[in-house]
Order: structure tokens, then C-alpha cells, then sequence
């Protein structure tokens, strides 16, 4: 029995992780907005040629998960069909995007190619959020270099400690670490109830903090809105999601 209890409470930590990676979505139709079915997309990264690849089902829809933050470009090819190609896209972390292709009739020797940004409106996401990008992260001034400083430039933060201790105002101060630290409110959120996440792993109990990353191994940070979202169900409050950087294909 103890045994069996055992591997359901490391099941259940297992299941903790929250999804940080990215997805891309969309529908493949023709130049008369018939669904076409089998093309190949494949969506590289451009900075570490990691390269993900899906093929269009019945209905002409597809979708590439767990992608990580970054630039990338979109490919499709199609028997009868020109090559398509979107460039200029930055994803970041736990973002959803749809990407609608329409192919034009052509060989597959000639290409469309496309270049434009996403639009900054997720219609298909109920989570609220928003992103520090590492140039932010590494650029602003930091007390003690601890990202944990910039959560008070996000919409919607608040800072709640109201004493400090006789080291004063420090970056590495005691209550960045342990069950009680990192004391703001997301949203209206109860400070403690935030949970804090590297690459998608928890950081801590009970909303605290175990570990803070050197500020310029920070790829980007994304505050989240406490919601219903499946996805951010980790905690009742808000989620703080911290991607490392990687290194690239030079």
C-alpha cells in the first residue's frame, strides 16, 4: 500500500509541469477556400534550425505544439500548389496562434512568400498576459539583479510587502526564496497563491520561489492573469513563467 501511494504522489508532481512551449494552428484551403488535404507545414525556428513538421487532415486543419519562444517561419507545400512561406513570426511563451494559408495553383518550384508580424490579439485564448522580452529583462535597472523586480512593471502587479529587514532593500534578500516569498498580487490575487515556473517546471510551494536565474540567462518572462484556463492550473493566483535562453545554430 505505501508503495502504491507513493507512485500516485510522484505521478501527481509530475503533473504539475505547465505547458510554456508554444502552439500554431491553422487551415490550408485553396484559392476557392476548399480545405486541401495532406500538405506538408513545417514550422523552423530560425535561430536553432529546430524544425517541427504536420500534414493538413480532412478538413484542412493542422497543428504544430510545443515549439519554443522564438523567431520562426512557416513552410507549406502541396502537390498542384505553389510553395508558401511566412516569414516575421515571434513566438512567445504559452502562446497560441492561428495561421491561415491559402495556396494559389501553381508548381511547386515556384513560392509565395509572405512576411508579416502576428497581430497582438489572441482570439483563441481566454489567459491574460503579458511578456518581458530578455532585452528588457537584461537592459533595466535591477536590485540585485533579480528579474523578480520588473514583475512590478506589469499590468496589474502589486508589491505587498510593507517591512523589511536590516539588510535593507536587496535583491538577494531572504524573502525572494522559500514558501512565503515573492509577496504580490496579480490581478487581486492573494499573495502566495503565485505560481513560479522555469521552463515549465514548479519553482516552489505554496507560491514561493526556489530558485532565481542570473537575469541575463533570461530569454523572457511572462506574467499571467489568474483564470480557468486548463493550461494555467497550477495555482489560484496568477503564473510567472521564466524561459532560459538556449543556444543557437551559429
Amino acid at each position: 500500500m505505501k508503495i502504491e501511494t507513493l507512485a500516485i504522489l510522484l505521478c501527481a508532481t509530475a503533473a504539475l509541469g505547465q505547458e510554456t512551449r508554444s502552439t500554431v494552428s491553422g487551415t490550408v484551403t485553396d484559392s476557392s477556400g476548399a480545405a486541401v488535404i495532406d500538405a506538408a507545414i513545417s514550422v523552423v525556428q530560425t535561430s536553432t534550425n529546430l524544425r517541427l513538421a504536420a500534414r493538413s487532415r480532412q478538413d484542412g486543419q493542422y497543428v504544430l505544439s510545443s515549439l519554443p519562444p522564438g523567431p520562426c517561419e512557416i513552410s507549406v507545400e502541396a502537390a498542384g500548389f505553389r510553395k508558401f512561406v511566412r516569414r516575421g513570426i515571434t513566438l512567445n511563451a504559452g502562446d497560441k496562434v492561428t495561421v491561415d494559408v491559402r495556396l494559389e495553383v501553381g508548381t511547386q518550384s515556384d513560392s509565395v512568400t509572405v512576411t508579416a508580424e502576428l497581430t497582438g490579439l489572441e482570439t483563441n485564448q481566454t489567459v491574460m498576459g503579458q511578456v518581458m522580452d530578455s532585452k528588457r529583462v537584461s537592459e533595466l535597472p535591477l536590485n540585485g539583479r533579480s528579474y523578480i523586480m520588473l514583475l512590478q512593471l506589469s499590468a496589474g502587479v502589486v508589491f505587498t510587502q510593507q517591512q523589511f529587514g536590516a539588510v535593507g532593500w536587496s535583491g538577494t534578500r531572504q524573502w525572494e526564496t522559500g514558501p512565503s516569498a515573492a509577496p504580490f498580487s496579480i490581478h487581486g490575487s492573494r499573495p502566495g497563491t503565485n505560481a513560479f515556473l522555469l521552463d515549465g517546471a514548479p519553482q516552489g510551494v505554496e507560491g514561493g520561489v526556489s530558485y532565481i536565474p542570473f537575469a541575463d540567462a533570461i530569454e523572457e518572462f511572462k506574467v499571467v492573469a489568474p483564470t480557468s484556463d486548463a493550461s494555467q492550473g497550477l495555482s489560484g493566483g496568477g503564473v510567472v513563467s521564466i524561459t532560459m535562453k538556449s543556444g543557437t545554430k551559429q
